[in-house]
């Protein structure tokens, strides 16, 4: 499994905006997967990976996205997949 795969999953597992829950297209979060597997190059851990994934879903959604604490538990959970 690749790591845009493995990122695909765990986002539309947590599908932090309730998109595909509610019947959207199944690429709804693609432009934000790419952002992440992009970043999981630089960072340093699942605390700045967490910031990362953050910032990412804030630009993305403005200020509708409020989950900070959720990208804490996300993180470690696409880092664990790679080990």
């Amino acid at each position: 499994m690749n790591k845009l795969s493995i990122v695909k999953d765990v986002i539309d597992e947590w599908d932090p905006q309730n998109f595909l829950k509610s019947g959207c297209p199944d690429d709804e979060y693609e432009v934000e997967i790419q952002g992440i597997v992009e970043v999981l190059e630089i960072v340093n851990g699942p605390k700045e990976l967490a910031i990362e994934i953050n910032q990412i879903f804030n630009k993305a959604f403005d200020t509708d996205f409020k989950k900070e604490k959720e990208c804490f538990v996300v993180a470690p959970k696409i880092l664990r997949l790679f080990n």
